[in-house]
């Protein structure tokens, strides 16, 4: 993840009290943000006998509940981030890896399940490959690797010029407008975006699926549920490595 990012989400994790804004997501969405541990659940196959890696799981949200239901899970997060996890949550088969994921030393651990949640969009462009390389080179035989939640301004725009995308952006203003609490973290903290963070369309999202499709894996486009956060305007990609 990019240096100013990474120490962004530091700050709205020491600085925010809403749970749903830390992850940056808009406090109107708290009921949506419940439903994305399911469809985890069912992307990724979960197994009570699987070891899971989250990269960049914030302060445990979809981690803590996911954790319940796996052997054994590990987290990596800027350290603040992991300090509010764990004031949150200590869980027996829990592992906390404070630090940036693509400098973290892994040694020869291999995972069956790995989660990169609303990650992607967070690295700078020069990051993106080898963070999805590094990701894949730790999944055991058969793993599944799960880079979800990235917001596609292609399919974003298709939706907003559709009769359903009027409506909801109607609707959803007219709700922003009755609940003044509806901020994301960069309002609440004084943090600058990174303007060299990687931005995808559906060109570099077809591009990245061919890319891992190159280095041996299995690697699939999947809808999100509108049901989801931002489930009109994101998606994910699957990537299973074989046996």
């Amino acid at each position: 993840m990019g240096e100013v990012t990474f120490e962004n989400y530091g700050k709205y994790a020491k600085c925010v009290e809403n749970t749903t804004a830390i992850s940056g997501r808009y406090c109107i969405q708290a009921d949506a943000e419940r439903r994305i541990v399911n469809d985890l659940i069912s992307k990724l196959s979960i197994q009570s006998s699987d070891s899971l890696l989250d990269i960049g799981c914030n302060i445990g949200t979809v981690f803590i509940p996911l954790s319940f239901l796996v052997a054994q899970a590990t987290a990596v997060d800027h350290p603040d981030c992991l300090a509010r996890l764990q004031e949150r949550f200590k869980g027996e088969n829990v592992r906390y890896m404070a630090g940036n994921f693509l400098t973290l030393p892994f040694n020869d651990e291999r995972y069956d399940k790995i989660l990169s949640y609303s990650v992607l969009h967070c690295l700078r462009k020069d990051d993106l490959v080898p963070f999805v390389e590094k990701a894949i080179s730790l999944l055991a035989p058969g793993g599944r690797l799960l880079l979800g939640d990235i917001p596609n301004t292609s399919l974003k725009q298709r939706f907003l010029d559709s009769d359903e995308g009027i409506r909801f952006q109607e609707e959803w203003n007219r709700l922003c407008s009755q609940n003044d609490s509806t901020k994301e973290c960069k309002e609440v903290v004084d943090c600058k975006p990174d303007p060299d963070n990687a931005q995808f369309d559906d060109e570099s999202v077809l591009a990245l699926t061919a890319y891992i499709r190159k280095l041996g894996c299995s690697a699939y486009i999947l809808p999100q549920n509108p049901e989801l956060p931002f489930g009109h305007t994101r998606e994910d990609i699957l990537v299973i490595r074989p046996r």
